[in-house]
């Protein structure tokens, strides 16, 4: 059974929106039952599910969540130093107020994790506080809080930088994006897989010839409601699509463009299943 429904993110989302309607307002649940009376407090959270599930046909989610997704694995490096950071500067804050409370000195700073808090919102607001009624009075533990600002105004900057770097490519390949997406997201309702991708590409290809030409690609792209593809943007997503640049898109390019995480076992039988056809 193909549960595509609830694979999507997206329907998930729908479904969650409309719980506190249904408990709350239709079943009353937390009359009936008063152990689920704290099911109550889902209706603070029912204009935002509104809005979250309003948000589904808004395709600068996609982008939003590309962009991110592509910059994680390069944001692994500057939060592994950051971590190190704040512990390493908690540990000498720790200790030194130890210290100063040792020789009779009022401190706020009393425990290892009350160091790490300080430690990290050193960081992040690049003051050295007080914060929540937290300050180093350390002489040593005032400098290590310094440090701590300075290396976040440093070490800071680089997880910006790597999002809004990565940000930027994702919203100048935006048509490419949406339409894979779009193209994933009808095939996976309709029931495909990446084993009946062939179905799909054989409804595409109208005449039957075993390339998608550009007249039959434009056809394809009307079905998504894109209207502001430019003729210019138009050439770039089919050029995206035809790999090897002979002016048509072969089954190979067609499944290599919109499963690309595929092994290379499928591309080389698909191709070998072309060229049996054609002979």
């Amino acid at each position: 059974c193909r549960c595509w429904f609830l694979r999507s993110p997206k329907n998930v989302i729908d479904m969650v929106s409309v719980l506190p309607f249904i408990l709350n307002r239709g079943i009353g649940i937390y009359e009936h039952v008063p152990a689920l009376s704290f099911l109550r407090w889902l209706n603070a959270f029912e204009a935002f599910l509104r809005l979250l599930k309003l948000s589904r046909y808004f395709w600068g989610w996609q982008l939003l969540f590309r962009s991110v997704a592509d910059s994680s694995k390069a944001l692994v490096i500057p939060l592994f130093f950051l971590t190190m950071i704040v512990f390493c500067g908690a540990c000498f804050i720790f200790v030194f107020e130890s210290i100063e409370a040792e020789r009779g000195g009022d401190i706020s700073i009393d425990g290892l994790h009350h160091a790490v808090h300080f430690s990290i919102i050193c960081l992040l607001s690049i003051s050295t506080g007080p914060f929540y009624d937290k300050q180093a009075e350390s002489a040593v533990g005032q400098a290590v809080a310094c440090s701590l600002m300075l290396f976040g105004m440093v070490f800071m900057a680089m997880p910006i930088a790597i999002v809004g770097s990565c940000f930027s490519q994702t919203w100048f390949d935006q048509d490419r994006i949406i339409l894979l997406e779009m193209v994933r997201s009808r095939l996976l309702a309709q029931g495909f897989t990446p084993a009946d991708t062939r179905d799909a590409f054989d409804e595409v290809d109208g005449d039957g010839s075993g390339e998608i030409d550009m007249d039959e690609f434009k056809k394809m792209i009307s079905t998504f409601n894109m209207p502001s593809l430019s003729p210019s943007k138009l050439r770039r997503l089919f050029h995206y699509f035809d790999a090897d640049g002979d002016g048509a898109i072969s089954f190979s390019d067609f499944l290599a463009a919109l499963y690309p995480d595929l092994p290379e076992e499928e591309y080389l039988e698909d191709e070998e299943d072309d060229m049996e056809q054609e002979g």
